[in-house]
């Protein structure tokens, strides 16, 4: 991951790159930060499916109007050769041993509650689901879950949609009824959708739902404490009784 909620050594690659290949991504402020020093000294190839995304925040050396798999497939037709970067490896391996990740805290903390969930599954990894709400957690899990393949892990991504997580998880449960499905959610996110707990009563589904339940609205508050000179508005909620909730609905 990179950006404001990605690792250090992956911004600083990105900073330093020379060349930046972006296959889909918008360019958005999260991954980017501060427009006008971001990555000043890469050319810039840009590939997306919507025109209109090409050049819109970051110049754009090349951009190339196109779906992602109809690039990469004629990409690769022309057998590109291996690029020689041992030393860039080396200098990111360096980057990440200075300031590396910190998975767990000292004190008790929601990436220690994920790196617990991490240690539980991590030995039977192609027997779980992990659905991501929208939030602080997501940002977390990305972070912290560990998962075998793509279609292991859900999250609305970009979308930005709270309330993701229950309806999604209900699809993946009722597709793949030998997995697990977990969900990953803030105690805002989780509230949007609430009521499709009653379906895991119904149908019997197998989905654990954890929640990380700080009482804000985390990333909004994170926002306004970072960026908009701690003009603090509507992020502090009240979560009900969460144990009591499910057991409303006839849930453990």
């Amino acid at each position: 991951m990179v950006g404001m909620h990605g690792y250090y050594h992956a911004n600083q690659a990105l900073f330093h790159a020379d060349v930046i290949l972006n296959v889909g991504s918008r360019f958005d402020d999260r991954i980017v930060g501060t427009y006008e020093s971001f990555a000043k000294h890469a050319k810039v190839i840009h590939v997306d499916v919507d025109k209109s995304e090409l050049g819109k925040l970051v110049g754009t050396d090349l951009a190339i109007h196109a779906d992602a798999k109809h690039f990469l497939t004629r990409m690769l037709e022309k057998n590109p050769s291996k690029l020689e970067i041992a030393p860039r490896w080396q200098e990111i391996h360096e980057w990440n041993q200075s300031c590396p990740f910190q998975e767990e805290t000292e004190h008790f903390s929601p990436k220690n509650a994920l790196q617990i969930l991490t240690t539980f599954t991590q030995t039977r990894l192609n027997d779980f689901i992990f659905v991501t709400d929208v939030g602080q957690h997501q940002m977390w899990a990305a972070q912290v879950i560990k998962v075998p393949h793509a279609r292991a892990w859900l999250t609305s991504g970009g979308a930005g949609t709270m309330g993701f997580a229950l309806p999604t998880a209900v699809g993946a449960a009722l597709t793949h009824p030998e997995k697990t499905v977990v969900v990953i959610a803030g105690d805002g996110g989780i509230q949007m959708n609430i009521q499709e707990l009653q379906l895991l009563k119904d149908y019997g589904l197998d989905i654990k739902v954890i929640i990380l339940n700080n009482h804000f609205l985390g990333m909004v508050r994170q926002w306004q404490d970072m960026f908009y000179e701690k003009n603090y508005s509507q992020t502090p909620i009240s979560s009900p009784n969460f144990p009591l909730l499910a057991e409303a609905y006839g849930l453990k």
